[in-house]
C-alpha cells in the first residue's frame, strides 16, 4: 500500500498485511474502505499467524511484529 510503504507487504492480487497502529475500523478508514471510495475489504486484526507462505513473508511478518511490539512497550 503506498500509505504504508514501510509497514505493508503485498502477498497477493488484492491482498496485504499492514502492520500499523490504531484499531481496524482505523485503518479501513484510512485505507477508503469504510466509506466505500476503495470498495468493499476486509481488514482483520492478527495476534498470532501460522499458514504456508514463502519464507521471506513470514520472515516480513516476524520483524513487523517484533519492532511493533517493542513501539508497544515505550
Amino acid at each position: 500500500s503506498d500509505l504504508f510503504p514501510e509497514t505493508s507487504l503485498k502477498i497477493g492480487p488484492g491482498q496485504w498485511f499492514i502492520v500499523t497502529k490504531g484499531t481496524t475500523q482505523d485503518l479501513s478508514g484510512k485505507l477508503g474502505i469504510t466509506g466505500g471510495v476503495n470498495g468493499s475489504a476486509a481488514v482483520i486484526r492478527a495476534s498470532s499467524y501460522y499458514g504456508r507462505l514463502s519464507a521471506s513473508i513470514w520472515e516480513w511478518v516476524a520483524e513487523k511484529t517484533q519492532a511493533q511490539d517493542k513501539a508497544d512497550e515505550v
